[in-house]
């Protein structure tokens, strides 16, 4: 009975260490930060003790498109290929805290304070404000668009709080008690009247589709058009010849 005993002890208490593990590590787990120069093309902005770099692109238009990033900025979203291919709209990429030059500590509530900050900076500017969010920044998105006044609206690759995507990695595990930063992006759309165009990769192997799904469910005023992307996955996407056919049209 002994090594049973012992076993049992080795189980719990390696159990107990994932837990741990998790936890303590979630923050390099969902924002994977780089601290990359800052390009001359953007500014900064002041908000709640850190400075949040913008980069810019396709100055002086009259549609101002918001752009907020996947987690991994630098390797999924080149604002470049997004300009040249959205020239009606001028760009703004945004960094969010912590990463790239700008400062502060990233958390779910500070970078939605950040994105609401960064509407109400340029929205005197132009006459029309369009927003796409990629992965991560999908909730952010969301969040902008349900607490201003947003034209269109694009979504890719969305989930409907970070809870799906965590289990779909930790099935065996507590997530709903665990993570600190949920994102949750669901409780915000049903107040979105903006019209929105949902982009999924069809086999996506970050974001679990049931994740997605109830995203789409959670639309009240606004149903979104949703277009799926086969043969790719959910870090090459933009990348599909298909996925700006798709968002040029609808933001026209």
């Amino acid at each position: 009975m002994k090594w049973l005993f012992a076993v049992l002890t080795f189980l719990i208490v390696g159990y107990l260490g994932a837990m741990g593990y998790i936890y303590f590590t979630q923050d390099d787990q969902i924002f994977d930060r780089c601290h990359c120069a800052p390009t001359k093309d953007g500014f900064y902005i002041s908000n709640n003790n850190a400075k949040i770099w913008i980069e810019t692109r396709n100055k002086g238009k009259e549609k101002a498109l918001l752009y907020f990033p996947g987690n991994t900025e630098d390797a999924w979203d080149q604002i470049d290929e997004i300009a040249s291919n959205l020239p009606n709209h001028t760009i703004y990429f945004m960094h969010y805290r912590g990463y790239s030059k700008s400062s502060g500590k990233p958390s779910d509530k500070l970078i939605y304070s950040d994105d609401l900050k960064l509407y109400d900076t340029v929205a005197p500017k132009h006459k029309v404000i369009d927003v796409i969010g990629r992965s991560l920044g999908t909730s952010s998105a969301v969040y902008v668009a349900a607490n201003r006044a947003v034209n269109r609206l694009v979504l890719t690759t969305p989930f409907d709080s970070l809870v799906g995507p965590a289990k779909m990695k930790y099935p065996y595990f507590p997530i709903d008690a665990l993570i600190k930063y949920p994102f949750p992006s669901s409780k915000f759309a049903p107040k979105i009247s903006a019209k929105t165009l949902i982009i999924e990769c069809k086999d996506d192997q970050v974001v679990p589709n049931k994740s997605t799904q109830k995203l789409i469910k959670s639309f009240d005023k606004s149903k979104p058009i949703v277009k799926i992307i086969s043969n790719t996955t959910h870090h090459s996407i933009v990348d599909n010849k298909e996925y700006f056919k798709y968002i040029d049209p609808f933001l026209r």
